[in-house]
């Protein structure tokens, strides 16, 4: 009796497990896509129970229960996350042969709040676009809002605080950019008018207006920047939040409107006063002329190496500026 109980528990083992074995199943085509088409080596990933590899190419399938209209789907490299489908649950296509895409992302907090904050730039830019776009989008939002939220600790409220912060770099940069490159732009004009036109002008009234008119342009320039430069200089410190990078601002502002406006430019505008004596003189002194003319030529030299620093001054600050406002995805 024994014997045959044993017999009989076997022979349940054995159904359970050809059971198991023989059910009918359905396969799973995805593929592991990273959201800044980062090339990605063989991952390991995890479709509810099943363990498979992706290829080169970031494919992989997998053979699942038939009766399942859903699953769940986690990349074992705990240095990426999911950033589409949301929590990464996926709906199992009806034809086989189709692919499903999963989107991810390198798993950081800062990373992941720069996605948040592209998202939901794109979605405010995508205002009347093209709905299907919107909506994938607002569901990648949704996906990474939820990791912020819970694996993160963070409240929606400092999610809005991180999105006015871009905003404010964005306006900011735009701004500050064109004033700085107006400015440089401006003070290389003026050097170079005196460069080739200032000999013209001892004899030629349109070739001092030239020089005059180049000195206006630069003085509507830098009272501008006068102007404004304090007012950007507290928009870095806050919407950058950096003292560093609104001090890099200060000194490079400093050295505009201090070193090169004042020991450099202002000089140039009383030897264009000086020209205009001479042109008016009724007995014109060629020696008069020629100190004019040495005096130019110094200051020319001395200038151009001014505009250079400043120009150099320019770039660095505005790079820097830049690299910490996160780009907007263009596909």
């Amino acid at each position: 009796m024994k014997l045959l109980v044993i017999f009989f528990l076997i022979m349940i083992s054995q159904v359970n497990i050809n059971h198991v074995k023989g059910q009918t199943t359905q396969k799973f085509k995805g593929h592991i896509i990273h959201n800044n088409n980062k090339v990605l080596t063989p991952l390991e990933v995890r479709v509810e129970s099943y363990l498979t590899t992706t290829n080169s190419s970031g494919y992989f399938d997998v053979a699942l229960p038939a009766e399942l209209t859903q699953i769940r789907i986690e990349i074992a490299d705990k240095r990426y996350m999911i950033l589409y489908p949301i929590n990464g649950r996926v709906l199992i296509p009806k034809d086989p042969k189709l692919v499903t895409d999963i989107i991810i992302a390198d798993l950081s907090e800062d990373k992941t709040l720069s996605a948040y904050i592209n998202y939901s730039r794109r979605i405010e830019k995508s205002v009347g676009g093209n709905s299907e776009e919107v909506r994938a989008l607002k569901k990648q939002l949704d996906s990474v809002t939820t990791l912020l939220t819970k694996q993160y600790n963070l409240k929606e409220a400092d999610l809005r605080s991180a999105l006015e912060l871009q905003k404010g770099r964005e306006k900011t940069y735009a701004e500050l950019s064109e004033l700085l490159n107006v400015y440089v732009n401006e003070a290389k004009d003026l050097e170079n008018a005196f460069k080739y036109v200032a000999d013209y002008a001892f004899q030629n009234q349109d070739a001092l207006k030239q020089l005059i008119d180049a000195i206006n342009s630069y003085n509507a320039a830098y009272e501008k920047l006068n102007t404004v430069h304090q007012q950007y200089y507290t928009s870095i410190k806050s919407n950058w939040q950096s003292d560093e990078l609104a001090e890099n601002y200060n000194n490079l502002t400093d050295f505009a409107l201090n070193d090169l406006h004042k020991s450099k430019i202002l000089p140039l505008n009383t030897l264009c006063r000086s020209i205009n004596d001479y042109v008016n003189r009724g007995k014109k002194d060629d020696n008069f002329k020629i100190q004019i003319l040495n005096q130019i030529q110094m200051s020319v030299s001395s200038l151009n190496q001014s505009i250079q620093v400043l120009n150099d001054k320019t770039n660095v600050l505005l790079t820097k500026l830049q690299a910490k406002i996160n780009p907007l995805p263009t596909e």
